[in-house]
């Protein structure tokens, strides 16, 4: 409760790499009036950090300047980010070609080992059907258990034969 007293220090609580940024952030709302927008660490009572996303707005009200700051916790959302970071920079540099595929077969996405090994530059494939990179080396049941195996697990990991964009087989 002491924190939520007028005249307490409302930056007790900031992360101590924060504060001098904060501090810059709010009176840069103060002189131009006009809306700032930043991000601060708050030190939680238990030790934890958490993020906010905020937008400061300066204001005067019966001749005082006040200024109003909101704040969002985008703690989850900024760990979210990371671990997406994390998968993407794994999926990327996975020594085995990989791509992703949309449930229509639209392809999503491909890793660098799929360019390296087929010879097609992502440009070349995201967007398109991946049965238009078919070829007859796999007879049509394989690619119905594939899509069978997605229906029921949500993915598939298999090897398969194929061409590169030069025709020769990988």
């Amino acid at each position: 409760e002491a924190a939520l007293e007028i005249g307490a220090d409302s930056f007790a609580h900031l992360h101590p790499e924060d504060r001098d940024a904060t501090r810059a952030v709010l009176e840069k709302a103060v002189q131009t009036g006009e809306s700032q927008e930043f991000l601060y660490r708050l030190i939680a009572t238990d030790g934890k950090e958490h993020e906010f996303q905020a937008k400061a707005k300066s204001l005067s009200h019966a001749g005082v300047p006040r200024t109003v700051v909101v704040s969002t916790d985008v703690t989850e959302l900024r760990q979210r980010d990371k671990k997406l970071a994390i998968q993407a920079n794994v999926f990327e540099n996975m020594a085995d070609a990989m791509m992703i595929i949309a449930a229509d077969g639209t392809i999503l996405s491909v890793n660098r080992a799929f360019t390296t090994v087929t010879g097609y530059g992502a440009d070349e494939v995201c967007g398109k059907s991946e049965s238009e990179f078919r070829t007859a080396l796999q007879p049509a049941e394989f690619y119905d258990d594939i899509r069978e195996v997605l229906k029921r697990q949500g993915h598939w990991s298999g090897t398969s034969w194929s061409r590169r964009k030069d025709e020769s087989i990988y």
